[in-house]
This record gives structure tokens, sequence and C-alpha cells, in this order.
């Protein structure tokens, strides 16, 4: 697999750890959490379309900075941390630019988002991890590219490397 389709593939499985932890949280906090705090603010319906935009980006992003899914050494437990900091700089950022310029922001809406910025990230980012390296992860496609690129350049490959490569792709390896 190429590291573009790897790439492509970790960002969708983001995507959905995205939706299935989001979608939940919103529909069970809007009415007690959010339109009490910004009830003039809201809008009727939310606009799909952009909220699917929002989504799509935020899982790039997660992906390329938190889940990193083409080194070989990445890992759910690193994307874990790496996914709750960006999550709590991405929820920061929203939430303190609205309550340095938005009169009636209130501060426990701030908190409270930050953290489940953090948390939502941070988890999904660790499951598609997880789920990335399971899948096939930076297994077959990332060592054969290597070992075709080693020999294009002309460099010498040991048994033991085409050995692992071979094993690598039945699934004995990685």
């Amino acid at each position: 697999m190429t590291q573009a389709l790897h790439f492509g593939r970790t960002a969708a499985i983001a995507l959905v750890c995205l939706l299935a932890l989001d979608v939940p949280w919103l529909l069970s906090t809007t009415e007690a959490l959010y339109r009490p705090a910004l009830a003039a603010h809201l809008a009727p319906s939310p606009d799909l379309s952009a909220a699917l935009l929002f989504y799509l980006i935020y899982a790039i992003g997660l992906t390329a900075l938190a889940i990193r899914p083409n080194e070989t050494m990445a890992s759910w437990r690193s994307s874990l941390w790496r996914g709750a900091v960006f999550g709590l700089v991405a929820y920061a950022t929203y939430d303190l630019t609205n309550q340095a310029t938005l009169s009636h922001w209130p501060w426990s809406l701030t908190v409270i988002d930050m953290v489940w910025g953090t948390i939502l990230s941070g988890l999904s980012a660790a499951a598609a991890a997880a789920a990335q390296r399971v899948g096939g992860g930076c297994g077959a496609g990332a060592v054969e590219a290597a070992v075709l690129r080693a020999r294009m350049l002309g460099v010498p490959l040991s048994r033991g490397v085409l050995a692992a490569v071979r094993a690598d792709r039945t699934g004995a390896l990685l």
C-alpha cells in the first residue's frame, strides 16, 4: 500500500472514530449544555456540509500530526497522547478565542469543551492507530517499498532482509 493510500485509509478510520464519539456527545449535550449558553447564536439545525468539512479537515490533521501512520514505530499509546495534545490545542483555539471576543460566552462551556476535545481527539487517535496497525498498518507495504528503493539505489540486501520481507507478506512479521 502506498503511503498516500495508507494515510487516506488511516484518516478515514480517524473520521469514523471522531464521528462515533462526537455525534452521540453532541446529541446528548446540545440541549443541556450548548443551547442554554448559546441559544441566541445556535442555528435551528446544523449546517451538515460545514460539519462534514470540519470533520474531514480535523481527521486529516489528527492523522498527520497525532497518528502519523507512516512511521514504523507509531503506536496507539503515542497516538493517544499526541491526539490529546492536538485536541487540547484545537479546542482551546476555538473556545478561548470565543471567550476573548464574544459577550456571554460562559467559562464553564470553555472548560467542558476543551476537556471534551482533548478526550475525543486522544481516544480517536489511539483507536485509529490501533485499527490501522491491526489491519495491515505499516507492515508489508512499507517494508516492500523500502526494499524496492534499496534495490533501485543499488544497495545490497542480505538474505535475512529478503526473508523478512517474504515473512511479512505472509503476516509472520510486524
